[in-house]
């Protein structure tokens, strides 16, 4: 199965939260591709040190999510460059849709890869943002609708 997790969907197979197994369990099912944009590296990252400004873990627990992240970028994930025309149908996007800017990066990415593939599921924990993949004809999941019963790290 081709999925493409936006960078809701992906800070949880770092942070245990509601859908984090499922995430885990689709990216690491050897018969999974897992897509992500070029944009996550910016916004995961922030998304991982303001959960730790929040203290929902400490910095030790922050730097080797930060450290596992960057290193599955360059094996677990294929990321996918942002190009200018993917700029452009971002900013049509938005025109369209409710969505911020980055949401409507990420929503464009995933359009231009499904339409090199026939099946891809787009994967987000933001339901404005499933809406507008809906809405743009991409099949869509949400990791919040799997619960999971794990623990939230120290």
């Amino acid at each position: 199965m081709l999925i493409f997790l936006d960078s809701s969907a992906l800070v949880k197979y770092y942070v245990t939260e509601q859908g984090s197994v499922w995430i885990r369990s689709l990216v690491d099912d050897s018969q999974n591709v897992t897509l992500v944009s070029a944009i996550a590296l910016p916004e995961v990252t922030s998304a991982l040190a303001r959960r730790q400004r929040e203290g929902l873990f400490g910095k030790r627990f922050l730097r080797q999510s930060y450290q596992s992240f960057q290193e599955d970028l360059r094996v677990t994930f294929q990321r996918i460059p942002v190009e200018d025309a993917m700029l452009t149908d971002a900013a049509e996007l938005a025109l369209r849709r409710p969505v911020k800017g980055y949401d409507a990066v990420q929503i464009a990415t995933a359009i231009a890869v499904q339409q090199m593939f026939v099946a891809l599921t787009f994967i987000s924990a933001d339901k404005q943002m499933l809406r507008a993949a809906q809405a743009e004809g991409m099949q869509t999941d949400n990791p919040e609708s799997h619960p999971n019963e794990a623990e939230q790290p120290e």
